[in-house]
């Protein structure tokens, strides 16, 4: 054998190009393999795919099993669906929810051959992970179902019908039944000035036969006198200096419908008002201004009249265009030839097909009609109705 070149002048050397080429055409065979071995990543998969369908079933079907009691589950629909491969074979990861059926554990039944309960129960939300090897017959589920979690009932004090309420003391609401009490106070009082609102200690409003407004508020002597002014005005303020004050419980029925002046019943004491808490007059606000008079409007009562019959021809014609279904599309372009026709446009469709249609139709809830007892038919001698005619 020839150790050489050197050592062997006859020798001829073979060329390298040979199998140069061979381990080249080796690397690109044997690299897609390797490729196509290693583990891909998960993808989203249709809903409505068939292997995500047997993935979902073989997993309820595995879910049933381990039931102690109870009822069976039912698919109700496919919520999301992921597919993933590697070395071993195909996972299918998917979300899902079940229904309650009507089968009871443990029976010769899948949940296939299973009606829904008619109750109004969430459904079950499942995640489900099944792994199905290249072997025959080799398969792993891995399931996981919560049931869903109902709200929390929270107990609401509902509302006190007929009690008194709170209500803002700078409302307009409120302007009406103090201006009541201040000339009701004003035209009773002996003093020689008028009295204006200082502060506002609280008002109340409660639904009677009418409206009843309680108001807590402390008055002083303002610079009107009764000589000058008839009655209040804006004009009208608090004086700085000799200061008197009153505090007044007053309550104000107000009955709109009856075109009556509200009833005031007012009792005031000299001395400042005594509260935990007293909000003060905004700028400018004064029961004097913006005051509306509580007026009813009187019902307007149709009166009938005697129609032409051209008139009745007429609302004849209008109620039968009122009641006539719209034109449809031919007929609209049959009567306008010009007119455009718009294509309805429909609804587009969920991406693979995610979330699935529900797989059967909740059967609706049926209420069993009340029984009627039938009165035993009364013996000779007894009453009867007709007896007390």
């Amino acid at each position: 054998p020839c150790s050489g070149l050197a050592s062997c002048p006859g020798c001829v050397p073979l060329p390298l190009w040979p199998y140069t080429l061979y381990c080249r055409l080796l690397v690109l065979c044997v690299a897609p393999l390797r490729l196509w071995a290693q583990e891909t990543g998960p993808v989203q998969a249709f809903c409505n795919d068939r292997d995500v369908e047997d993935s979902v079933d073989l997993a309820l079907v595995t879910f049933n099993k381990k039931l102690q009691y109870g009822h069976q589950f039912a698919l109700y629909r496919i919520l999301s669906a992921f597919k993933a491969h590697n070395e071993s074979g195909t996972s299918f990861t998917t979300n899902f929810e079940a229904k309650e059926s009507d089968c009871v554990v443990g029976v010769d039944k899948v949940w296939k051959d299973c009606e829904y309960q008619p109750n109004d129960k969430k459904p079950l939300q499942c995640n489900a992970t099944v792994q199905k090897s290249n072997l025959e017959g080799k398969q792993e589920v891995i399931f996981q179902c919560v049931p869903s979690v109902e709200p929390k009932v929270v107990a609401e004090r509902g509302p006190c019908l007929g009690c008194p309420e709170n209500i803002d003391i700078d409302s307009e609401d409120v302007k009406g039944p103090l201006m009541y009490s201040l000339v009701k106070f004003n035209a009773e009082d002996d003093s020689e000035f008028h009295f204006v609102v200082n502060e506002i200690g609280s008002a109340t409003r409660q639904v009677v036969a009418g409206l009843r407004y309680d108001l807590q508020f402390e008055m002083v002597k303002s610079n009107c006198s009764k000589t000058d002014f008839k009655e209040l005005t804006d004009e009208c303020h608090p004086v700085h200096e000799n200061k008197e004050f009153a505090f007044c419980n007053s309550t104000v029925f107000v009955a709109p419908w009856r075109h009556e002046e509200p009833e005031t019943h007012i009792n005031c004491k000299p001395g400042r008002l005594v509260t935990s808490f007293v909000r003060r007059r905004p700028p400018g606000w004064s029961p004097l201004r913006s005051m509306q008079a509580i007026v009813i409007p009187p019902t307007q009562t149709a009166v009938p009249t005697l129609a032409s019959p051209e008139a009745k021809e007429e609302s004849s014609e209008e109620s039968k265009e009122k009641n006539s279904p719209p034109p449809s599309p031919a007929e609209t372009q049959a009567e306008d030839p010009h007119a455009t026709l718009v294509p309805l446009i429909a609804e587009p469709e969920k991406p693979f097909h995610c979330p699935s249609k529900p797989w059967k139709v909740s059967p609706p809830k049926t209420i069993a009609a009340p029984q009627q007892i039938s009165k035993p038919a009364p013996e000779e001698g007894d009453f009867s109705d007709l007896d007390l005619l």
